[in-house]
């Protein structure tokens, strides 16, 4: 099934901008925490 890849691949790239938008808010990538 094609489908599964395709949702995980999704959901893996919606979290990684969820995370990319959080960290680079007003400071550097690795700026504050």
């Amino acid at each position: 099934m094609r489908d599964n890849y395709l949702v995980r691949w999704v959901y893996t790239l919606a979290i990684i901008s969820f995370l990319f938008a959080s960290c680079t808010d007003g400071k550097g990538f690795s700026g504050g925490r």
